[in-house]
């Protein structure tokens, strides 16, 4: 869905993680050249028995790809659009629009997703494939600690002809 002819969005989800201060609607675009000087807000509509006026939001901007040009030789950038609904609403907003302060006409409407809540924790395992000689302890500790970090629980190593340090035996 095209926003004042320079920015163009693709979805929105509701982001409720529990290590979050307060929940958000992430919507993902593209724009040309720099989507700040467009001067962009949300309007976050609520569902219910009968519909309302929509909450504006401020909205913060995250540039989370490199530029690429289009078929006009425009720069466009990829971005996430950050809106944190008011703290006064029960539930996720059923819909988000993107606008800029001088729109007198509205030309999106996109539906947020809001992903069910994970009732469960999954663990896994990475297997890692034969390691051989002198392996850097530390860049092995590092590693390990980024996999841990991603959730994971457990790490095989198959350790063949290693050095004693890196054996851990010495």
């Amino acid at each position: 869905m095209e926003v004042d002819g320079h920015v163009y969005v693709y979805s929105a989800y509701y982001d409720a993680r529990p290590n979050l201060d307060w929940p958000h609607v992430r919507i993902i675009a593209t724009a040309e050249d720099d989507v700040h000087a467009y001067k962009l807000c949300c309007l976050l509509w609520y569902g219910g028995s009968r519909w309302r006026l929509p909450d504006v939001a401020e909205m913060s901007v995250a540039e989370v790809g490199g530029k690429y040009l289009s078929r006009s030789r425009q720069p466009f950038g990829q971005y996430i659009f950050s809106c944190r609904p008011g703290r006064n609403e029960s539930g996720p907003p059923r819909y988000v629009s993107l606008v800029t302060r001088h729109t007198t006409k509205l030309t999106n409407l996109l539906p947020i997703h809001v992903p069910p809540p994970a009732n469960e924790t999954i663990e896994f395992g990475v297997c890692v494939k034969t390691m051989y000689g002198q392996q850097d302890a530390f860049r092995l500790v590092e590693w390990l600690e980024a996999h841990r970090m991603w959730g994971v629980g457990e790490v095989n190593f198959y350790a063949m002809a290693t050095d004693n340090i890196t054996d851990g035996t010495w």
